[in-house]
């Protein structure tokens, strides 16, 4: 651990060996180092990296001033040498006149545009960060709030659910999460061209020492910002880092140098260019850190980069050399323990999910992220989940949230069979019918009047079911189904029908006078399905599950709908001009275009939405197929939506692979019922 680490930050003049191993002096190379020290032959990897890649000039092994940028393919118009020798950090009030004039030096060429000073500034601010971050000796990781967030998800549930009469008590500030009223999302997806993070006001603040204040979370959040924004600039922090790694004379400083470099292997990989020299050389180093930091390079090369800066969970992962357990919580107040990495995305974690639930598959569920009343879809396919504990870590600290973050397995939308009350697996029955009743507990879902849609399919399966009841109706009989799921037919207790009432009913429509009236009326209900079940009819537990689920499908389904985000959408049957920056809205019963480009991991139920009229309506009957396109062009892919009366639209999405993997699976289970349908 770092806290055993003894050495200091600025570099002995007398040896320059590590571990104080004498034995290795016989092979030290006699060429002496810029303060005095002596260093070794360069290991593989840097050797051949400098060689082929390093500036003239610059070595390839620690140093506290250098040459920038380090590597010859920067191709930037400075030429200087950093005259801090010692802690950036208690340099900062130093600062004179002659290090604003060094900043601003060009040796190579007078005139430069305004991206090289920015390019410039950026280069310089990330060398001093560097420094400041191995070489502080008071640089201390301190754990966050984040880093104890198991602990206190465990301690939340045991505090909220009761074991012995296995009720869930929610909280009031757990229940107050209204999906119609909900703000804008926290969650922003960046194009990753967007400089506006790294101003040249920033930069020069940072270039004149006044990252000096930051913590060491920030620092790593800078770095990877740069090289987030700036392609370009990408190799130049690589090479930076493994610099101060070399033949570095101090334990604790070596150690940070590993943290760092790991840190930023997470969220960017380096180019071809100097990919088999870092490989080469995190190969040749033989510890754990560097096993590490290969095994992270490995991961971020299949999933691609990532698009913000790592969290506080990775900068502690990175200290342990651990992977992160984060709680995941399912909507039966079970919490699964998932194991990440800073390469893992939702996808990867719904299909863990969904082997420890026993689902099959995770058609239909996605993960969420919740915070300050926001419940914000993350999905099921390619979005890292890093990146949203980042934004959201940044989000609290700019907004002085002190609410710490949750990630919910939930159900984000029904399919045709779930329309049918088709549940083949008890424990997606299970799960999707918790979610409806703590829905309706905690006011996200409000029952309305029921109507049927245009599917006659779905039409002909609903009508087979006598649940025509008005708000109050169908609230009774849900909070009747919950008893029976508890506690059967057997015995009706009204101690007991209270309890369920208590637990189960809005805060808002449970009082002192209104609790006894809903009491009494779920009292009733209860009657009148003992005498149904007495009568022959099917009530067991599974049966219950699947009515409340079809009842779901036809009240809730503004709750349940999926949106994405569209470039074009163009009629190829009619012809005319594409239209732009569409949102789909995609839920069992119907596609609906709307104008503006919501961003898709906004909430999908907002006001502003709903309240605009859709562009075109298309019913999932009405659907003949989706076909994604086999060319590959510039732009977002493609896929082509033909219907039965042979119209064809062409409808270009970043999310298309995922919308038509939907669509086909909706088109196949509609085809099932009818042909089941017409055997009957």
């Amino acid at each position: 651990m770092l806290s055993n680490l003894n050495g200091n930050s600025s570099c002995p003049q007398n040896n320059g060996v590590a571990n104080g191993n004498h034995e290795t002096n016989k092979t030290l190379d006699k060429k002496p180092k810029e303060n005095g020290s002596v260093t070794r032959e360069l290991p593989r990897g840097v050797r051949e990296l400098q060689k082929s890649c390093f500036a003239p000039g610059v070595k390839g092994y620690f140093e506290k001033r250098t040459r920038l940028p380090v590597l010859r393919a920067t191709n930037l118009s400075i030429s200087w040498k950093n005259r801090f020798p010692g802690n950036i950090a208690r340099s900062s009030s130093r600062v004179t006149s002659q290090t604003d004039e060094s900043m601003r030096k060009r040796c190579n060429s007078a005139a430069t545009d305004f991206r090289d000073t920015n390019d410039t500034r950026a280069v310089r601010a990330c060398w001093d960060v560097i420094l400041s971050f191995m070489g502080d000796e008071n640089e201390n990781i301190e754990k966050g709030q984040s880093t104890r967030l198991f602990e206190s998800t465990i301690r939340d549930r045991r505090r909220h659910f009761s074991s012995r009469k296995k009720i869930w008590r929610k909280a009031i500030s757990e229940s107050k999460i209204n999906t119609n009223k909900r703000p804008q999302s926290l969650l922003i997806e960046r194009n990753g061209h967007d400089d506006a993070l790294l101003t040249d006001t920033e930069l020069s603040n940072l270039a004149e020492n006044k990252f000096a204040e930051l913590t060491v979370l920030e620092k790593v959040r800078f770095l990877a910002n740069v090289g987030l924004q700036h392609r370009h600039l990408r190799d130049e922090i690589y090479c930076q880092i493994l610099k101060q790694l070399v033949h570095n004379p101090s334990l604790r400083s070596s150690a940070l140098g590993w943290i760092l470099l790991a840190t930023i292997i997470g969220s960017f990989p380096p180019s071809k260019q100097i990919i088999s020299y870092l490989k080469e050389y995190l190969e040749g180093q033989g510890t754990e850190s560097a096993a590490y930091c290969q095994e992270k390079l490995d991961r971020i090369l299949v999933n691609g980069e990532r698009k913000t800066p790592p969290c506080s969970l990775e900068l502690q992962a990175a200290k342990s050399r651990l992977k992160i357990r984060v709680p995941v919580i399912c909507m039966d107040h079970s919490v699964r323990t998932i194991y990440v990495d800073s390469a893992s995305t939702s996808e990867e974690m719904c299909r863990t999910m969904t082997t420890k639930n026993r689902l099959g598959d995770s058609y239909g569920f996605s993960l969420f992220l919740a915070m300050d009343s926001k419940l914000v879809p993350l999905g099921n396919r390619n979005f890292y989940i890093m990146d949203a504990i980042s934004q959201a870590e940044y989000f609290s600290k700019i907004n002085s949230v002190h609410e710490a973050w949750r990630i919910y397995y939930r159900r984000e939308f029904f399919s045709p069979r779930d329309a049918g009350g088709i549940q083949v697996n008890q424990m997606r029955a299970w799960l999707t019918y918790s979610q409806i009743c703590g829905g309706v507990q905690s006011g996200e879902y409000q029952c309305v009047k029921v109507s049927f849609g245009t599917n006659e399919f779905i039409k002909g399966i609903y009508t087979s079911y006598t649940m025509h009841f008005f708000q109050s109706q169908d609230l009774a009989l849900l909070i009747a189904h919950q008893y029976c799921i508890r506690h059967g037919f057997d015995d009706i207790d009204m101690k007991r029908v209270m309890g369920v009432c208590e637990h189960s009913l809005p805060a808002s429509l449970y009082g002192d006078d209104k609790g006894k009236k809903w009491c009494q009326m779920v009292y009733n209900t209860l009657k009148a399905l003992a005498e149904k079940s007495r009568s022959g009819a099917c009530l067991d537990p599974m049966e219950i599950m699947q009515q409340v689920i079809r009842y779901a499908t036809m009240a809730f389904v503004a709750n349940f709908t999926k949106s994405f985000r569209l470039s074009t959408f163009k009629s190829i049957t009619d012809g005319g001009k594409p239209l732009t920056n569409l949102t789909l809205q995609l839920n069992h019963e119907n596609l609906e275009f709307r104008p503006g480009c919501a961003n898709s991991r906004t909430n999908n139920n907002s006001t502003d939405d709903t309240k605009q009229e859709p562009i075109t309506k298309i019913g999932v009957e009405t659907i003949r197929s989706a076909v994604a396109s086999d060319v590959s062009k510039l732009g977002d892919p493609q896929f082509t939506l033909t219907l039965y009366d042979n119209t064809k639209y062409l409808i270009a999405s970043p999310q298309t692979h995922e919308i038509v993997f939907i669509l086909k699976q909706f088109i196949t289970e509609i085809r099932k019922g009818e042909h089941n349908e017409s055997e009957a």
